[in-house]
């Protein structure tokens, strides 16, 4: 089994389970206290990985034919999607690192022995919203708050009443 995190959840995938490989991604969102699942695209253990940005990559490993496989599954916390890549070479005890909005899986073992190869995988920044707020009418109190947030981030907004105004709804 392998395990990363991206944003508020935790992702626990593959590894075997009463002697069968499994393709199951379980998912614990620490903001809510929910578990949830999903499926690699294939049965994988020995796999690794790795996060960033709000992707989650699980790359290589051996599949449920005892094969090496060279399949990356990856998951956006955006869209709520899963797409798939594949590592120049199949391999399995890989080891994976990200930083910045890379990820890296390098070494392991390949059908030629150790691996020294290295696949990195380029992941989009992270998104951010405009939030623009105003009172309306102007004379009738002032808002705060507004401005740029990265996704994940907490927007705190304040309005304030001017004098004669009040709040409705």
């Amino acid at each position: 089994i392998e395990a990363t995190s991206v944003g508020t959840k935790v992702f626990f995938a593959g590894g075997v389970c009463s002697s069968e490989v499994s393709n199951v991604v379980d998912i614990y969102d620490i903001s809510t206290n929910i578990w949830s699942t999903a499926t690699l695209s294939q049965a994988r253990t020995d796999l690794s990985a790795a996060s960033v940005g709000t992707k989650v990559f699980f790359a290589g490993g051996f599949d449920a034919s005892g094969r090496r496989s060279n399949v990356v599954d990856i998951y956006d916390i955006i869209t709520i999607t899963w797409s798939t890549a594949t590592l120049s070479q199949a391999r399995y005890h890989l080891s994976a690192a990200s930083v910045g909005t890379k990820v890296f899986f390098a070494g392991g073992l390949s059908a030629s022995g150790v691996s020294n190869v290295v696949d990195i995988y380029e992941a989009p920044t992270i998104p951010s919203f405009e939030i623009s707020a105003s009172a309306n009418p102007t004379g009738g109190g002032s808002v705060s708050g507004d401005g740029s947030y990265n996704y994940g981030q907490q927007a705190n907004l304040t309005a304030t009443p001017s004098t004669g105004y009040d709040f409705v709804n």
